[in-house]
């Protein structure tokens, strides 16, 4: 006797549980219908301009995969051209600079072919041309090292914006 109260509580409580949790999970759940917006608003949206300006990040570009930090380094700084950049002579890496343009040529061929026209480059102070600062050399040295290495930087990025511009 005592068994069978057992398994019919059990019985009950199972079913109360997925009652319970079908009706809260239909609760929480998002569900996505279309509204009819009336004709005022679909015949005045044929009469805007396609969006003219449609914006991506550079994505994966650039980015070493490291499973072993993955989900560990929640810093802004995706150290996106750490293997490109030296810090020496001559200040960017051939190979690696061939290797990450050729991975923007492909990123940027598929976003061009889904509809986007702008890419965002995350590069203020290497693009900065600090030579028309006051007398030119105001923020780097003029022969010094600074220089070099920032020159180096600037047109690593010069094809990149050439590409994306044609």
């Amino acid at each position: 006797m005592m068994r069978m109260r057992t398994l019919l509580f059990l019985a009950a409580a199972l079913t109360a549980g997925l009652f319970l949790g079908s009706r809260i999970n239909a609760f929480l759940s998002i569900s996505i219908k279309e509204k009819d917006l009336g004709d005022s608003v679909s015949a005045a949206s044929k009469d805007l301009p396609p969006l003219p300006f449609r914006m991506v990040d550079l994505g994966g570009v650039g980015i070493e995969a490291d499973a072993q930090a993955w989900g560990k380094d929640y810093s802004h700084n995706t150290r996106r051209f750490d293997s490109v950049f030296l810090s020496g002579e001559p200040f960017v890496d051939t190979a690696g600079a061939d290797r990450v343009f050729s991975q923007f040529r492909e990123y940027a061929d598929r976003m061009s072919a889904l509809g986007f026209n702008a890419i965002e480059f995350q590069a203020f102070l290497e693009l900065v041309d600090f030579d028309t600062l006051g007398g030119g050399s105001d923020v780097y040295p003029a022969g010094g090292v600074e220089r070099t290495s920032h020159e180096a930087r600037r047109n690593f990025y010069s094809r990149f914006f050439e590409y994306a511009h044609g």
